[in-house]
């Protein structure tokens, strides 16, 4: 159960039967929403898939591994700009009259679903164990959005899901800051060079 990158969350265990939340009992509930391909008028498609072979939950010492594919399809804010103005430069020839903001509108909620079959649909999983035993739900992403797909989407196959994040003795920011000004803890050295990651969006700075 490797992961790449990790979003923790703790589970509240006064909250949650562990007897109950085994691999039969996921299984089942995560079998009442599979995956599914989207439409071509649809812009997202969210549904469990298998982890390992055809399981939707592959489990291992009290620890079960779960994913969930979500299917997008994304039309570029820019094409369906560039397709409004040419129709409103249409009408105004043909009727001799301005199209109105309100009728843009109008006429960019059209465009979007006329030009929603064309968009090539993208997949992407997100793997996720969940570990009742020791009361942890580990996501693996960088991004704490799509970590928070997952969790609705388990809350929602589930009924509940009591989970938070983990709150840390000492405020990271402050911490690190402190070595880069002080002295770093044992065993950890300073390099030349850093790597920005917004956290919300996973997106580099």
């Amino acid at each position: 159960m490797f992961f790449r990158n990790l979003v923790p969350y703790r589970l509240d265990i006064k909250q949650i039967d562990k007897s109950s939340l085994n691999a039969q009992t996921l299984g089942e509930a995560l079998s009442a929403a599979p995956f599914e391909p989207t439409l071509p008028s649809q812009m997202e498609s969210l549904g469990w898939v298998s982890t390992l072979g055809e399981l939707l939950v592959h489990e291992a010492s009290g620890a079960m591994r779960i994913a969930l594919m979500q299917e997008t399809r994304n039309v570029p804010a820019s094409v369906v700009k560039d397709r409004v103005e040419e129709r409103a430069a249409e009408i105004a020839v043909r009727e001799s009259r301005e199209v109105g903001n309100r009728e843009k509108r109008e006429m960019k909620e059209a465009m979007l679903i006329e030009l929603l079959p064309q968009a090539f649909p993208r997949r992407q999983r997100i793997t996720a164990c969940v570990d009742p035993v020791s009361g942890w739900l580990w996501v693996d992403s960088s991004s704490f959005k799509r970590a928070e797909i997952l969790t609705g989407q388990l809350r929602e196959a589930l009924g509940s899901l009591p989970v938070s994040s983990p709150k840390p003795k000492a405020n990271p920011d402050a911490k690190m800051t402190h070595w880069l000004l002080d002295t770093p803890p044992e065993h950890f050295e300073l390099g030349g060079a850093c790597r920005l990651v917004d956290p919300l969006e996973g997106g580099t700075v």
